[in-house]
């Protein structure tokens, strides 16, 4: 009841909330998972109000007075349950007669108490005969001596202190001029290029390529069905970045100029102005000039434009009080733009290939476990940035000559560029990259006018009976208006920021999932803590602790599982999870299903009911396995904290002297005293 009552409140508030905000869904990367949390929250409060389920965590007074609230009805039932169908038992209406069940209550305290525990065979007391009971001592199961979790509040914040720690040294490594240009670095640097360009790369992406036929025919489709503006944009696009074979085949490229191509180019230019220079520090300038106008314009790059960069270096030189006269202006624009040219590398625009997604099953929990252990020094490098944001905007003015800084602030800069590396400015997209997407999609949605285009032109030229003629005609403008409208659909969204989200599907699923997670959580938790309240009737606290600890750290541990899957499922199969609710609906479905799975096999624990022999046989099956397996399990009792049931759940055995097994005479028992 509580399930349906939270899943049909939760479902219902998001209709309700996304319907309204819809524009804020859509521009606001935060909001949807901020509305799936709130909504998460009051679902999960309303269904337990519902019920009359405690929410929060109950004390020792709020415990016995909601067993208290409880009782009578508990009572009731109780007594129906062990009575009812048992031989000779006493009838229901004896029982619900108010005399008789006062008599329970009161006159005999203890009868009804027993009489359960000896239907449960869990009691060491007896009765009966008019004998006075006997006691013996019972041996029970010593408590193993458990370890506490690996995982606790110490060890967490440790742990994100040395990931801290860590994440500052390593960004010092990579962005630090006394570190970046060591052999050390260079070494890790070519490895990482070489796993990237010569292992990923040939298997998960190749070079776009369309024909020129195919091109052309695309083309003359979009204007033939009313789309001229399109086709001359994707032909403009293709003039300026495609290069053509001599067998007709289009490739686009955009150039690159990496770090070191242009520290070589720079310097360079540097060797043959050093004769216009007056000292090192104009030199030393001049270089720096042209840095901030490579950083500031990579878009320029990709479009080839390297005099305009070179216009910016000298704007920048001009700002900083370097003066030149204009033929020596005009042959340092020339000089810079050649020169940055040539150190550029022309590559072809890439995409991806059918085997990228089963690549990436494998690549994908790598990234995520490293961005994981990533996140607390991303946190707070971000959060020491925002801090430090009016100093580095000043730094970046005072590099064009429009501001200047003190020697705090000079400092302060000088340790951010080290620690953090220099701050790059945002690259534009590049629309080779649009365009190389754009004529896959377009080659398959003009594939049905140009066969019915085809289809018509053969038509004329033969013989063919008016009423073919027309049905043919009729066939080539459907497909000419379908067409049309896909054209007019895929523009209209592309300036739609209201009802089109303009943020990432994969990453707001992920969001919205750790978010509402983190809620449910919560509540778990207390849920977990509160039953063992209620059970103990307050008195233990000590046990109901250690129960929302290890909720705790199951979750915690079932959070990773489900972040890690979302974000290696959504990124892997990320074409057919954004086609449609469809393909979002296949890869949600096995995503969750094999999250489920693995998050209940990590901890050792069933996928389906079990009862409690069935739980301890699968606990000491787990406990004694050998090899990997084996070691997983015990590893993750250490980390957990987890208690084997056996220690867990005391059985007192019952005394064979006093407790008789034969029914008949318990019944006799019974009828005795309810007479």
């Amino acid at each position: 009841k509580q399930e349906i009552s939270r899943v049909f409140t939760t479902a219902y508030m998001q209709l309700l909330t996304f319907g309204a905000f819809t524009k804020q869904v859509n521009t606001i990367p935060w909001f949807t998972p901020l509305t799936s949390a709130l909504t998460v929250l009051l679902s999960e409060t309303t269904s337990r109000k519902r019920l009359g389920k405690p929410i929060f965590f109950l004390s020792k007074d709020k415990a016995k007075e909601y067993n208290k609230r409880n009782k009578d009805s508990k009572d009731k039932s109780d007594i129906k349950s062990n009575f009812k169908g048992k031989e000779n038992s006493v009838k229901e209406e004896n029982i619900t007669d108010k005399t008789d069940y006062k008599l329970l209550k009161t006159d005999t305290p203890n009868i009804f108490t027993s009489f359960k525990s000896l239907n449960n065979n869990t009691t060491s007391k007896s009765f009966g005969n008019n004998k006075p009971e006997t006691k013996e001592k019972v041996n029970e199961p010593k408590k193993e001596d458990t370890k506490k979790a690996i995982i606790n509040a110490k060890t967490f914040k440790n742990a994100i202190i040395i990931l801290i720690t860590g994440g500052f040294a390593l960004s010092f490594l990579k962005n630090s001029s006394f570190t970046k240009n060591t052999k050390f670095m260079q070494a890790i640097n070519n490895f990482k290029t070489f796993c990237k360009n010569k292992l990923y790369n040939p298997i998960a992406y190749k070079d776009f390529e369309i024909s020129k036929g195919e091109f052309d025919k695309i083309m003359s489709s979009l204007k033939e069905a009313g789309c001229k503006e399109i086709a001359e944009g994707h032909e403009f696009i293709k003039n300026k970045y495609g290069k053509e074979t001599a067998d007709g085949i289009i490739k686009m490229y955009q150039s690159k100029l990496s770090s070191s191509k242009a520290t070589e180019a720079i310097n360079n230019i540097a060797k043959n102005f050093e004769f216009k220079a007056e000292n090192n520090v104009v030199i030393e300038e001049f270089k720096s000039s042209i840095k901030v106008a490579i950083e500031q314009n990579k878009t320029l790059i990709s479009e080839n434009k390297f005099e305009n960069i070179a216009q910016k270096a000298t704007e920048i030189m001009q700002k900083k009080g370097m003066k030149f006269d204009e033929n020596t202006l005009k042959s340092l624009i020339q000089e810079i733009g050649n020169e940055l040219s040539k150190n550029a590398q022309q590559s072809a625009i890439q995409v991806d290939r059918k085997l990228k997604p089963f690549v990436d099953i494998v690549t994908e929990p790598f990234k995520f476990i490293a961005s994981a252990a990533n996140l607390p020094f991303k946190i707070t490098s971000s959060f020491i940035k925002i801090l430090l944001s009016p100093i580095e905007k000043k730094a970046a003015k005072a590099m064009v000559g429009e501001a200047q800084l003190n020697n705090l602030e000079k400092g302060i800069h000088r340790a951010v560029t080290e620690i953090f590396g220099p701050q790059k400015a945002k690259q534009g997209h590049i629309n080779q990259v649009i365009f190389a997407n754009a004529m896959e999609q377009f080659s398959k949605k003009t594939m049905p006018f140009r066969k019915a285009q085809e289809a018509l032109e053969k038509a004329k030229n033969s013989n063919v009976s008016k009423e073919e003629l027309s049905k043919i005609i009729s066939n080539f403008n459907k497909e000419k208006e379908n067409l049309l409208k896909y054209v007019n659909n895929a523009v209209e969204k592309s300036f739609n920021g209201v009802t089109q989200s303009g943020n990432k599907n994969t990453d707001l699923a992920m969001m919205s999932k750790l978010a509402s997670s983190a809620v449910t959580s919560a509540f778990l938790v207390a849920d977990n803590y509160n039953m063992v309240m209620i059970k103990s009737n307050g008195e233990d606290k000590e046990n109901a602790k250690e129960t929302a600890n290890e909720r705790i750290i199951q979750r915690l541990s079932a959070l990773f599982y489900q972040t890690l899957f979302i974000n290696w499922f959504n990124a892997t199969f990320r074409s057919t999870y954004n086609s449609s609710l469809k393909g979002m609906t296949a890869v949600v479905i096995p995503n969750t299903i094999t999250t489920e799975i693995l998050t209940r096999k990590s901890i050792g624990m069933p996928i389906r009911r079990k009862t409690l022999e069935q739980l301890e046989a699968n606990e000491e099956k787990n406990d004694n396995r050998k090899g990997f397996l084996g070691k997983y399990f015990k590893f993750m009792r250490l980390l957990t904290g987890k208690k084997p049931l056996k220690d867990r759940i005391q059985k007192n055995k019952p005394d064979k002297n006093i407790v008789n097994s034969n029914n008949k005479e318990t019944t006799n028992l019974l009828e005795k005293y309810s007479k």
